[in-house]
């Protein structure tokens, strides 16, 4: 059985990136983390782990220079770079990789310190974009890290990548580790570099009892085999010795011991059983010493295979077992000079910047080259054993050829920085609040800046009156209490650093609604309606109360004015404003920016129709490497506001939940796959957040639309207008009764000239001072009093009485007295 190890390590970019922007996962040390793969199942079962799903894309990437990839694949070429762990259980990693590329290729590294210590373990190269492959002897516990390309960096495309895990149960090295010191820088090694070489098995099964009995190594052209020396080996079980030599297979580790006598080694190779105490996991380390060739031939394979051999491969045991364990590929090819060594200096604001470059190994003199972006050489530097340095160089990007005296060439880029401009950041918000109301403070983020033009002064730099600005540990706060209404465009200049910045926002402060006046037709009669006249801000809403009762609302039209109308009042009243408040604004919008997920940027911005479909153009993924979409909102929205979520399923497994931050808000794991449709969830507190969750398989999120009501502006007002009511008084009459010499006679008490006086029936008047005539004897009459607009209730009824008859005058008859009686008279008429 053999184990090919074939290693190339990436290599290492000199490319100072200073200032610079790249695609975000198209280097080793940006690889995005799949975390660890799902373990198969034990032995005995169904041996496979759940696939892991991974959507991503190539497009943006670049290729690095100088580029490294393995030997199989095109290059240079865009990659992109994932990582993942092999799980505790499963030895065979099994891909499926899916896309529209012109060439797909990949490359496998096993790492045993992140990405400067890379060893290549699987390559891959397909014409149809698609690749399905295995990698047996998965070392449980290892960070793997996977290059993904075209055919050259023009070829983009989106991917599919899946990945699984069996047991394979028929192997007997079931754990292994290969270690290399040195590794091949950029995965070459200059000529006459010694290497030491050691495979570790950590887990062996004695299938049909064959013991593991021999370790031999292959090594490529580019290796001096007259140089190779073993250098440890385990100490074997008892008599089992493992000695270095020429054996069956080549020169190598093998385990030798007398098979009939008590003894220990005998010489003879073929007739041995293996080593009996490497069983079940453990550590048995095999190590070599071998040196590259003096001479040089560039790209000279230096390749290396091992064979593991049992006691059945050797000769020494007659049942077979062990003999389709898989293979590693360990690559590295022969480099005549190393990667030059390179300084540089920035430019700054007073200043250019420079460089230097030294090159390495091969054959002195060297000769340099440079160039600048556009590929024109700007220098050249021929038979200098030395150093290359160069200055004056503007900010940019710039190549230097080295070539040795032999021919050797390497490439380097240098990346001259400008000096650092000072930056600063959007706001963190654009807010439109009320005059005279405590703003929510404002953010910028700065870089390089030392401070801000005007820091503290209110209403500086743009702001309204009321509010400043301050800068702390690269961040300005915008903060205060706005005491003038309007539009606020602000430019608030950066201090320190490089170049004229200005961090820019808006506020929108809105004045405060008025109540302008209050007023009535007044006085009124009793019993008619109160009318009152509102005139302030247009559109907005007064509160007020009816002397002191309940309150009641009224809205001003877009002219400003409103009408109260209060019914059949019969006592003077009041109406009192109390407040106001302008109407409210309808605010709709969607996600301003997101992060996490795949592709985050197309959850931002409008979305799209129900029924469209879903894909990379227009929405995120979430899947198993890409778990958490966070999405921030144009507006800080109040409880209760209604989002529309415009989401899709990838696969059957498409399953996530939606949250405010705060609380879980929803969840989505229905309908057909690859088509959206809108779904609505409802925030439980005021929220700019809103937090996409993975639950199972892979989801496509394309984004979020939402509106709300903007409160307006309010102020507490006291203004007040009152109706009176007027009611002439009742008339009080006074009567005088009849006599002999005249009729009875009627007065007005009360009464006032500025009155009309009416009579029921018709027919008397009144004169001055309140004397009634024209009344008929002893018909009664009753009178109101009226000002014009109101009539007093009427009096009570009044009659005047007839002239009194005067009685006849008595007739007296007169009797003369007698002499015995006085005279007498009598009244005849009586």
């Amino acid at each position: 059985m053999k184990i090919n190890i074939h290693i190339k390590s990436f290599l290492v970019s000199f490319i100072f990136l200073i200032g610079s922007v790249s695609f975000s996962q198209d280097r080793c040390n940006t690889a995005v983390n799949l975390g660890t793969l799902p373990s198969a199942a034990a032995c005995g079962s169904t041996n496979s782990g759940t696939t892991l799903t991974y959507n991503g894309t190539t497009t943006g990437a670049t290729a690095e220079n100088p580029y490294s990839a393995l030997s199989c694949m095109d290059s240079p070429a865009a990659d992109v770079w994932v990582s993942f762990v092999a799980p505790t259980n499963g030895n065979e990693l099994n891909i499926n990789f899916t896309s529209s590329l012109n060439t797909a290729n990949i490359g496998l590294y096993a790492s045993t310190g992140g990405c400067n210590s890379l060893s290549g373990v699987l390559c891959e190269n397909s014409a149809t974009g698609n690749i399905t492959a295995s990698l047996g002897a998965l070392t449980p516990g290892t960070t793997y890290y996977m290059q993904i390309s075209g055919e050259d960096e023009t070829d983009f495309a989106n991917f599919q990548l899946q990945l699984s895990v069996t047991n394979n149960c028929d192997l007997c090295v079931l754990g292994s580790n290969l270690t290399i010191n040195p590794t091949p820088v950029g995965g070459f090694y200059l000529p006459g570099t010694t290497v030491d070489v050691c495979l570790e098995v950590t887990e062996y099964e004695q299938i049909g009892a064959n013991w593991l009995a021999g370790v031999v190594p292959d090594f490529g052209p580019g290796w001096n085999t007259a140089t190779l020396v073993g250098v440890s080996a385990p100490p074997g079980s008892g008599s089992y010795v493992w000695v270095y030599a020429n054996g069956p297979a080549g020169q190598g580790w093998y385990v030798d011991v007398d098979p009939v006598g008590p003894g220990g080694p005998d010489g003879n190779l073929t007739n041995n059983y293996g080593d009996p105490s490497i069983d079940g996991t453990g550590t048995w380390t095999f190590c070599f010493r071998i040196t590259t060739v003096n001479s040089c031939t560039p790209n000279l394979d230096l390749s290396i295979t091992f064979d593991t051999l049992s006691d059945y491969e050797t000769g020494g045991y007659g049942t077979a077992g062990c003999v389709g364990d898989p293979s590693f590929p360990f690559f590295a090819e022969m480099q005549c000079c190393n990667i030059p060594l390179i300084t540089s200096v920035n430019a700054t604001c007073l200043a250019l910047g420079s460089a230097t470059v030294q090159g390495q190994g091969g054959v002195t003199p060297y000769d340099y080259v440079w160039e600048n972006s556009s590929g024109t050489v700007i220098y050249t530097n021929n038979n200098n054993a030395g150093v290359s340095s160069f200055s004056g160089l503007a900010p940019g990007v710039y190549t230097v050829t080295v070539t040795d005296n032999v021919g050797c060439v390497q490439i380097v880029d240098i990346t001259i920085a400008g000096a650092a401009s000072n930056t600063a950041s959007a706001a963190s918000s654009s807010p439109t609040i009320c005059v005279n109301s405590l703003m929510p403070n404002i953010t910028h983020t700065t870089t390089i800046a030392t401070g801000i033009a005007n820091s503290g002064i209110s209403g500086a730099n743009g702001l309204p009156a009321g509010v400043s600005a301050t800068w702390s540990a690269g961040v300005i706060t915008i903060s205060g209490t706005p005491t003038a209404s309007g539009t606020f465009l602000y430019n608030i200049p950066l201090t320190g650093g490089c170049g004229t910045v200005f961090a820019t926002g808006t506020i929108v402060v809105n004045p405060s609604p008025t109540l302008t006046s209050i007023t009535s037709i007044t006085p009124i009669c009793s019993g008619n309606n109160a009318v009152y006249t509102l005139t302030g801000t247009p559109n907005a809403v007064v509160t007020y109360n009816i002397n002191g009762g309940a309150s009641q609302t009224v809205t001003l039209n877009a002219a400003g004015t409103g009408t109260v109308t209060v019914p059949s009042v019969t006592a003077n009243t009041t109406l009192n404003a109390i407040s106001i408040a302008a109407a409210g604004t309808t605010v709709s919008g969607n996600a301003s920016s997101a992060s996490g997920g795949l592709n985050s940027a197309n959850s931002v911005g409008v979305i799209s129709a129900s029924g469209a479909a879903a894909n990379t153009v227009n929405s995120a993924t979430i899947d198993n490497a890409n778990n958490t979409l966070t999405l921030t909102l144009q507006h800080l929205v109040p409880a209760g506001t209604i989002i529309t979520i415009s989401i899709a399923r990838d696969n059957n497994q498409g399953s996530v939940t939606i949250s405010d931050g705060t609380a879980n808000i929803g969840a989505f794991n229905a309908g057909p796959n690859d088509v959206l449709q809108h779904i609505t969830v409802t925030t439980t507190v005021a929220t700019s957040t809103i937090v996409i969750t993975r639950v199972n398989g892979a989801t496509w999120f394309d984004g979020v639309q939402y509106s709300f009501v903007l409160p307006g502006c309010s102020n507490t007002i006291a203004v007040s207008n009152t109706v009176v009511v007027t009611v002439p008084t009742v008339p009080t009459i006074s009567t005088t009764a009849p006599t002999c010499a005249a009729t009875g006679s009627s007065t007005i008490t009360n009464y006032s000239g500025a009155l009309t006086y009416t009579f029921t029936p018709s027919g008397p008047t009144v004169g001055a001072g309140g004397l009634i005539s024209g009344m008929t004897v002893g018909t009664g009459y009753t009178v109101t009093a009226g000002n014009g607009s109101c009539t007093s209730v009427a009096s009570a009824s009044f009659t005047n009485l007839a002239m009194l008859v005067t009685p006849a005058v008595p007739t007296i008859s007169t009797t003369a007295p007698t002499c015995i009686a006085t005279g007498s008279s009598t009244i005849t008429n009586y």
